[in-house]
C-alpha cells in the first residue's frame, strides 16, 4: 500500500487510511488494525531476490487456521498490486 507524500509526514496521517469493509464500504484502517508506534530498524526482508513482506494475525476462539489463511490469501491476491505476487508460508501454526 502507498499513499500520496503529502500524507506520509506525520505519523497520525494513518488515521486517513481506509480499507474495503463488507459491503464495499470504506472502513477506517484503525477500526481493523492495532497501530503502534516503536523505534525499529528499518530492514527490508526478503524472499530469495525479491523483497517481501510478512503479514500476521490472531484468530478468534471459533477460526480454523485454514479458514484464516484462506481469507488472508483471497485479500492479499485481490488487493495485490499488478506485478506483486503472494506466496504463503508454511510457518502457520
Amino acid at each position: 500500500m502507498e499513499v500520496d507524500a503529502q500524507h506520509q509526514s506525520d505519523p497520525s496521517d494513518i488515521d486517513r487510511v481506509y480499507v474495503a469493509g463488507a459491503g464495499g464500504t470504506q472502513v477506517p484502517l484503525s477500526a481493523v488494525a492495532r497501530i503502534t508506534k516503536s523505534n525499529t530498524p528499518a530492514p527490508v526482508n526478503h524472499q530469495g531476490q525479491y523483497p517481501a513482506v510478512t503479514i500476521t494475525y490472531n484468530l478468534t476462539a471459533d477460526t480454523a487456521l485454514e479458514t484464516a489463511a484462506t481469507m488472508v490469501t483471497k485479500a492479499v491476491a485481490r488487493d495485490a498490486s499488478a506485478g506483486h505476487a503472494a506466496q504463503p508460508s508454511s510457518r502457520a501454526r
